[in-house]
Parts: structure tokens; sequence; C-alpha cells
């Protein structure tokens, strides 16, 4: 078993946003139990072994780390971005095998008001850029080491309701940045321990 990572501090998208600054969000602790989006975030059609999805096969626990970079934007509020996201599968409120892809998406200003995400979505947000592009995972450890896969990428930089409450600030702009980036990860994955994958 790799060795236990803490999580890191999450580092924002600012407002505005700057080519070549650099982000960095990381989800809650494995032993946390809310937001239900983390509980139900990790599914594979068919199942991978030694990856528990639950009684109802809704998905099995993870966390993530998702970093990157801006590496293009424009006054109106549309660029892209490229980087990794590393996610951890939970077990027994632990940090265990991790996944680890690479991204690059587009950016642009968004009104909606959800994500949605598979298992515990739609997650509610007040706004602020959506972000849509690809993934490969480049590198795993563990149940993982064999896994192949590639897809698509969806998410928002925004604020929580929750978070601007908790700070006291009615909008993502007077906090400073977008707080959290909440996101999904579509696609097919290839393991040679599973038929027909």
């Amino acid at each position: 078993m790799p060795p236990r990572r803490k999580p890191v501090a999450t580092d924002t998208v600012s407002i505005p946003v700057t080519e070549g600054d650099t982000f960095t969000y990381s989800t809650i602790t494995c032993a946390t139990g809310f937001p239900p989006w983390n509980t139900f975030g990790l599914h594979f059609t068919p199942n991978l072994p030694g990856v528990n999805e639950g009684p109802t096969d809704q998905g099995a626990p993870v966390r993530h780390e998702l970093r990157g970079t801006v590496t293009k934007s424009r006054s109106i509020g549309v660029g892209t971005i490229e980087g990794t996201i590393t996610t951890f599968l939970c077990v027994n409120g632990m940090r265990a095998d991790q996944i680890v892809s690479s991204y690059k998406a587009r950016f642009r200003p968004s009104s909606a008001r959800s994500v949605r995400l598979a298992g515990g979505g739609p997650v509610p947000t007040t706004g602020g850029l959506s972000f849509t592009g690809r993934f490969k995972v480049v590198d795993a450890t563990g149940r993982f080491e064999d896994l192949e896969a590639r897809g698509t990428m969806r998410g928002q930089f925004t604020c929580l309701p929750q978070s601007l409450t908790r700070n006291a600030k009615p909008s993502c702009s007077a906090l400073g940045g977008y707080s959290e980036a909440p996101f999904g990860l579509r696609g097919r994955f290839r393991d040679k321990t599973v038929a027909g994958a």
C-alpha cells in the first residue's frame, strides 16, 4: 500500500482569471461522510475487482485533488486549463489506491446553478466558469495499476452557496476567487483483469 498522504490546501482560481495562474482543489478527507456527492464517486461498468461500489452498485467513495494551470485567458472570460487529477479510493475512512489522470479543458462563463455528477449529484452552485475537456489516465497504484482509461471531463469553477454564507460574501467576486470546482469524468476503460472492459 502506498504511504498515506495528507490532503493538500486549496489554492483557488482567482478573479479575474489570469493566464499563467496555477490552482489546486482538494476535496474533504475520506473520514468525512458529507457532502454525499463524494460518497458515490467511482463507478465501473463492468465492475473492477477489488472496488466495492456498494450494495446497489451506486459507486465507490473517492476523494480528488485537481491541479492545473491557466494556459490561456481572454478578457471576455474564456480560456484553457490543463493539469492533473489524483483520485483516491476511500477504504475504511482512509485514502488507499490512487488514479492519476492528465487533462486539458476549455472554460467559459456560466450561469448554471448546479453540476451533474454520477451517483451523488447534482451539486448546487452559484454559477461561475464551466469547463469541458478530455482526460487520460497516466498512472495508477494497487488495484488500479493495470487501468487504462480516457474520456470527457465536465465541471465548474464556482462557489457553493454554503461557502458564501460561511464567509458572509455575496458572490465569488467578493470572495476573490472560485472556492470550489465540482467536476465529473466519463469515459471508457481497459484492464487485463476485467473481461469485456
